[in-house]
């Protein structure tokens, strides 16, 4: 009833002058289903949860739905949710009372303009600016700072909420945990020229909210083109200019989820003539599906529904007797139907009456609504520092929100990697954003391998997500050969190791082969060095030679000459004696007679006493002679027969006499 609607009304004037400031666009996660536990319900007080709040001393921020209302003293970051449900509305408190004065809760120095709010523990911004007396400028004091940093319990800075301070400031310090801040809030500081946040700006996707979770920056705005929002479908509102950051600062326009049709592509005064084959036609009054006949976009939805539908057209030409919804794998022919009287869907010509259009699967095909990957293939090795990259962007605009790329490895293959950036955001397919991959563990690779980058992704847009994960997985894997690092630290030791071994044996082996060369150097005699006696003295003989007496060095020594190879053409008897005689003369370095050794071997046996004549006629044993004449003996022939060496002989005496002479 009217009488009703105009009681209404001066409450949610009330609501959103003195009482309370509405904040669309945003959501609180109240206690539905227990996800918070800031907020308290007021049961069956939606109507009225502006005036709930109020009546709590402890209220500053409410929500409602239809039903129910919710209040909170204070927020932390999780409660805060960016959403387009308008069945939910938030509320926070603009009575001064209990946001207090800036001067109150904060330091405001006056000489350099600067509201100092650092360390101060405040909830929320203070309405009111009062300095009293302390300040003797012009009036009122405008202050050009606020610092409202080191205030991790603010998260939420609503609509207005520095209107107070709006004419003057032009420096702004956010704190660390701030989530929200309303866009007029930004939007109405016309000399805000810096906006900073405090510490380091943290983006990571949250499965458990489906958002990301962003710290040190609110999630509903960006400073750059490839910053995130908190909800994937945020796209980017017209940027407010600054001079930090330098590209200004842009807020969440978020697009509306759950309406029928929002991912089709709609074409007006267009009519798919003809298609191959049409699957199905749906009027108010089909048995199945009549719903579809409603509107276009209920038309575009149960296309979606149906697996082998691509195109759809509408027909809702006024003259016509009922709305017809076509469902069709093809576009056939595309017929233009404009633009006569009959060609709208009412008498004022201002709507189409022919629409058609495709759905999210085909215009993946069509539109190329897709992520595009460039350098699918590359080669991690030494020459790159085992660093490759890949291009990520799209290969149409997104109808709503934005697309996020998440990189990561596929299976564990032992190899660590860091990517970077971690995720990836693209609003248009104007913007392309470069990957790099760095492979940290590449010298504990054994031999090259091959591994996968996947490219997750998740879009509000659902032509970009409209493929199965296996072909998505084929479309934008990207597979990286890594190659073995060859001077790498673990290898070197494979080819050290044996060349080190192979070292030391050789040097064991030299040790051992000079030290025994020193102990056998002990028994190794130079010729030079020895002397034996002359006259000569024979100890002994034995098979092998004569023992004689020598000196070595100053020490008497024993010297055995060995005898010579036998000679088969020789008798044994012969052979002894000829090959004693000839290896003792050679010992005591008496020249051998070739043409005596030549006779012996080649001439007849019976001619062995006058080669032995020869011998002795030739003066070869002079010295032994002499020596015999002056009377030294030194064994004669009876020493050698004695030890055995002297077997009969063909010529016995002449053989005395040579044997004695030798000795």
């Amino acid at each position: 009833p009217q009488e009703e609607i105009e009681e209404i009304e001066p409450v949610d004037a009330k609501v959103g002058t003195s009482i309370c400031a509405i904040e669309p666009g945003l959501n609180l996660r109240a206690t539905i289903g227990g996800e918070s536990s800031s907020f308290r319900v007021k049961e069956f007080r939606a109507a009225t949860c502006c005036e709930a709040c109020e009546e709590d001393d402890d209220c500053v921020y409410a929500v409602s739905n239809e039903f129910h209302c919710w209040v909170a003293s204070e927020l932390v970051p999780e409660d805060i949710a960016l959403t387009a449900d308008a069945s939910l509305t938030t509320y926070w408190t603009v009575n001064s009372t209990k946001r207090g004065d800036f001067c109150d809760v904060c330091d405001c120095r006056l000489e350099d303009r600067t509201i100092d709010c650092r360390g101060k523990d405040i909830v929320t911004i203070p309405q009111e600016v009062t300095v009293g007396e302390a300040w003797n400028g012009p009036s009122p004091w405008s202050p050009s700072v606020l610092d409202l940093r080191e205030n991790p319990r603010l998260v939420f800075v609503g609509s207005g909420a520095l209107s107070v301070i709006k004419d003057s400031l032009e420096e702004l310090r956010f704190p660390y945990n701030l989530t929200y801040v309303s866009p007029d809030c930004l939007r109405g500081l016309p000399l805000l020229r810096v906006v900073s946040f405090e510490g380091q700006v943290r983006e990571q996707y949250d499965p458990s909210l489906k958002q990301m979770k962003i710290q040190g920056r609110p999630t509903n705005l960006i400073t750059s083109s490839t910053d995130f929002f908190g909800e994937v479908c945020c796209h980017q509102s017209e940027r407010i200019g600054t001079g930090f950051p330098s590209e200004g600062i842009s807020f969440c326009e978020i697009d509306s989820t759950g309406l029928p049709g929002s991912d089709a592509v709609y074409e007006e005064f267009v009519e798919y003539f003809r298609p191959n084959e049409v699957i199905s036609k749906l009027t108010r009054h089909s048995t199945f599906m009549s719903e579809a006949a409603e509107s276009v976009e209920k038309c575009a939805e149960y296309c979606d529904v149906i697996s082998n539908c691509n195109y759809f057209s509408f027909d809702a030409r006024y003259k016509a007797s009922d709305h017809i919804c076509y469902h069709s794998e093809d576009n056939g022919t595309v017929h233009d139907v404009c633009c006569a009287p009959d060609d709208y869907a009412d008498l004022a010509q201002s709507l189409p009456g022919f629409i058609s259009g495709r759905v999210p699967r085909a215009r993946r095909e069509v539109d190329n609504a897709r992520v595009i990957v460039e350098g699918r293939s590359p080669r991690a090795d030494t020459k790159n520092g085992h660093t490759i990259h890949f291009d990520l962007s799209l290969g149409s605009p997104p109808i709503r929100g934005a697309v996020w790329i998440e990189p990561r490895l596929v299976a564990n293959t032992g190899v660590q990697v860091v990517i970077n950036p971690p995720q990836v955001v693209l609003y248009d397919n104007e913007t392309t954003v470069r990957v790099e991959v760095e492979i940290l563990n590449h010298d504990q690779i054994r031999s090259t391998m091959t591994i996968e980058i996947l490219n997750e992704i998740r879009a509000c847009d659902t032509a970009f997500t409209a493929a199965s994960a296996a072909v998505l997985a084929d479309e934008t894997s990207v597979f990286v050969t890594v190659e073995r690092d060859v001077a790498n630290s673990d290898t070197i030791p494979w080819i050290v190791i044996p060349i080190v071994s192979i070292c030391m044996v050789a040097l064991i082996l030299a040790y051992f082969y000079k030290r025994r060369s020193a102990g056998d150097g002990v028994w190794m005699v130079n010729v030079q060095d020895v002397e034996i006696y002359d006259p000569v003295t024979v100890l002994g003989e034995g098979s092998f030679g004569a023992i004689l007496l020598g000196e070595y060095r100053g020490t008497q020594i024993a010297v055995k000459p060995v005898l010579p190879p036998r000679e088969e053409i020789l008798l044994k008897s012969e052979r002894r004696v000829l090959g004693t005689f000839g290896q003792v003369t050679n010992a005591l370095r008496f020249e051998k007679q070739p043409s005596i050794y030549s006779e012996m071997i080649d001439e007849p046996v019976e001619q062995s006493s006058e080669t032995l004549d020869s011998a002795l006629e030739s003066g070869m044993f002079r010295n032994v002679v002499d020596a015999e004449s002056n009377g030294n003996s030194y064994g004669g022939s009876n020493a050698v027969a004695r030890a055995g060496c002297c077997a009969p002989l063909r010529r016995r005496n002449m053989y005395s006499r040579l044997k004695s002479d030798f000795v």
